[in-house]
């Protein structure tokens, strides 16, 4: 229940909202919206609605198909990116790796030049195109790699720019957030991208860009997106899947973020990296290696489950530091490197 109280004697009247999705209710804007209608007390009493039962395998089905479908489509461009420049290679007479590293910049000049071409057939302002080159430049001066990583941060950026928004707090909580409640198990991966407070979105970008760019320039790109964005769902469907057992002893609550992502980029650091030094946000002076910081940190979450907080999900940061070791010890191997040998086998021509 939740009353607005006015200035005066009020009246009460009734509203109802349906308890499977009460914060879209409650947003902001109909918050605003009751406080100035002034001298009337409003007293919101949830409907009398059946409680939909949770499931666990509509959720686990979308987890498997969208992990499933993600390798796949990152083995399908990586491979066929493969192929494509190896076809490059042969056609042309590279006698060392510098021969290819400068017809490499030269195809990146040329494909510079017809983008900004186009502006100039646009009669684009000069400035624009200005404005445009300088930021071209500046995004293929890093390599594929880190331009994945930033490219992650881009679209956790604006994520996050739309929270800002308040009258698109209703759409943001519908479907970027992961509420166990609802039917909607898309959510498992649009609120990996989620983020509601600058402290949780600041912390996890620069640990993204930390971890994720290690980890990234160890797997290749293309591998790394669909690691990350996998155990993004993973780390979602095991928050989810504790939440509906757990629920008799704790309260369900929409969830959002993408720390279950960023641990599986930390804990495959620590298997690459064992010996380098990390130190802690707000004591940088601080700092331990990264093949002790990983265990502590899962002893922090075991120690949180047990003693229930919940302003962590603590849960998904398990599966994630899980899920990260256990596909670099056997996920390259298994499923990688199998999908790669697959699709290759289909592209050639059978003689």
């Amino acid at each position: 229940m939740m009353i607005l109280r006015a200035l005066s004697r009020p009246q009460i009247k009734k509203y109802s909202f349906n308890t499977h999705d009460p914060i879209h209710f409650l947003s902001l804007q109909h918050t605003r919206t009751l406080r100035v209608q002034g001298q009337t007390q409003y007293k919101i009493t949830p409907a009398r609605i059946p409680v939909r039962k949770p499931t666990i395998w509509k959720p686990f089905i979308f987890t498997v198909t969208a992990t499933s479908s993600i390798f796949a489509l990152s083995i399908i461009h990586y491979t066929d990116a493969r192929t494509k420049l190896l076809k490059e290679i042969q056609s042309v007479n590279f006698t060392s790796p510098s021969d290819l590293n400068r017809h490499a910049i030269r195809s990146l000049k040329q494909s510079l030049d017809r983008q900004i071409q186009r502006l100039h057939d646009l009669n684009a302002p000069e400035w624009l195109t200005d404005i445009y080159t300088f930021l071209l430049t500046e995004w293929y001066s890093h390599p594929p790699t880190v331009r994945t990583v930033m490219s992650l941060i881009l679209v956790n950026s604006a994520v996050f720019s739309l929270w800002r928004f308040g009258r698109l707090q209703p759409f943001m909580i519908r479907h970027f957030t992961h509420n166990p409640l609802s039917s909607r198990s898309y959510t498992l991966l649009t609120s990996t991208f989620s983020h509601k407070d600058l402290w949780h979105f600041a912390v996890n970008m620069i640990a993204l860009y930390s971890f994720g760019s290690a980890t990234a320039t160890r797997m290749g790109s293309d591998e790394f997106l669909a690691f990350y964005l996998s155990a993004g769902i993973v780390s979602s469907f095991v928050s989810h899947a504790s939440s509906i057992m757990l629920r008799r002893s704790r309260t369900i609550v929409p969830s959002l973020g993408a720390s279950g992502a960023i641990y599986a980029c930390l804990s495959a650091c620590a298997w690459f990296y064992p010996n380098a030094s990390v130190s802690l946000l707000f004591l940088p002076f601080l700092t331990i290696k990264i093949k002790h910081a990983v265990p502590a940190l899962v002893c922090f979450d075991i120690f949180g489950i047990l003693a229930k907080w919940r302003v962590f999900d603590h849960f998904a940061h398990l599966a994630g530091a899980a899920s990260g070791i256990v596909y670099v010890l056997h996920g390259h191997e298994y499923i990688w490197q199998p999908g790669c040998d697959l699709w290759s086998s289909i592209q050639t021509p059978k003689r």
